[in-house]
């Protein structure tokens, strides 16, 4: 089982999706695309306030952004077969839904929730989910998420597959079990 992050910025809370970011266990770094607004997306699901927090401009994506069918595309392609977690599944399968209905596709996948995915975690880890309800709640970042698709993708995983450590946090090993 290989797990995978994913994670949207999107134009507002009910908007559509800007920015789609993932990272795959065994990946050496995050992989996002910026998403080109599509003609069935309306400008009046713009967020001025969105846009503050995630710093990307509509006319960023005009100019950088890929179009919806080849980020599904990518997607589906990098993410097929993976347990995919969402840090916030509600909005992040929102925003996925409206990328697949602008390409007239199915879902590639299901989006797991972190409640989901630390006990699969702690099973494959050996430990209790008590034990790794610990560490996830130990290995909290530090400060702001960035609100970039891509590092907000690599800060989860990271987080989730630091439930298999069995370093405290003063570097000496332990069995949390």
């Amino acid at each position: 089982m290989l797990f995978a992050t994913l994670d949207f910025e999107a134009s507002s809370l009910t908007g559509w999706p800007i920015e789609a970011g993932w990272m795959r266990e065994g990946d050496d770094a995050p992989r996002s695309m910026l998403i080109r607004p599509e003609p069935m997306w309306s400008m009046e699901e713009w967020d001025a306030k969105a846009e503050a927090v995630h710093k990307i401009h509509i006319e960023t994506l005009r100019r950088d952004g890929v179009d919806a069918a080849a980020v599904l595309l990518e997607l589906t392609r990098e993410l097929k077969g993976c347990v995919v977690v969402s840090d916030a599944p509600i909005y992040d399968s929102w925003w996925l839904g409206r990328l697949v209905d602008a390409c007239g596709q199915d879902r590639p996948f299901q989006l797991w929730s972190i409640n989901d995915a630390i006990p699969a975690l702690a099973a494959r880890a050996g430990v209790s989910v008590g034990a790794a309800v610990k560490r996830w709640v130990k290995n909290a970042p530090k400060g702001e998420a960035p609100h970039r698709a891509g590092a907000d993708a690599e800060r989860l995983l990271r987080r989730l597959l630091s439930i298999r450590s069995k370093e405290n946090g003063r570097g000496a090993k332990r069995d949390d079990a």
